[in-house]
């Protein structure tokens, strides 16, 4: 059984879910983590609740990481998951350069933070413009995250 909540977030229930973490309450629904809706009864995944990235089953949250993408050149850096065929997720990080960025010069400056990420290194890096929303016109991420995958799927028919 499942159903939305208010914010979107999934929520399940079934014979197999806990029904309480120690210490708490009894609470028949489990929170997934991931926003959903409902389309014609079928639950469609939109991604994550929060800011975090499931890849390989290891949780990798961005905003540790994307201050380390800002290096001369960068006016904008996100990372973010895309959905990958075999049900992971991709980490891609957007690195939107200045207007007088040189990009070669801009992917070498990224080696030594990229290599500082460890297993949280991105699988794919993109030099592209961010998307902005909102009346403060702070990063989307979200339509971000549509753009990679849009940008990795030209990849691999290409």
């Amino acid at each position: 059984m499942a159903k939305t909540g208010g914010s979107g977030e999934l929520l399940l229930s079934g014979p197999a879910a806990r029904d309480r973490y120690l210490g708490e309450d009894p609470d028949m629904w489990v929170a997934t983590g991931d926003r959903a809706r409902l389309d014609a009864g079928r639950i469609v995944l939109e991604g994550r609740h929060k800011d975090m990235v499931l890849r390989h089953a290891e949780n990798i949250y961005p905003g540790l990481y994307e201050p380390g993408l800002h290096v001369p050149g960068v006016e904008l850096a996100l990372l973010v998951g895309v959905p990958a065929e075999d049900g992971d997720e991709r980490l891609v990080a957007v690195v939107q350069p200045t207007p007088e960025a040189d990009r070669a010069a801009l992917r070498a400056a990224l080696d030594g933070p990229l290599e500082r990420m460890g297993t949280a290194r991105p699988n794919a890096v993109l030099l592209a413009d961010i998307p902005l929303s909102g009346r403060s016109l702070k990063p989307d991420r979200a339509a971000t995250a549509r753009l990679a995958a849009r940008c990795l799927a030209g990849r691999s028919r290409g």
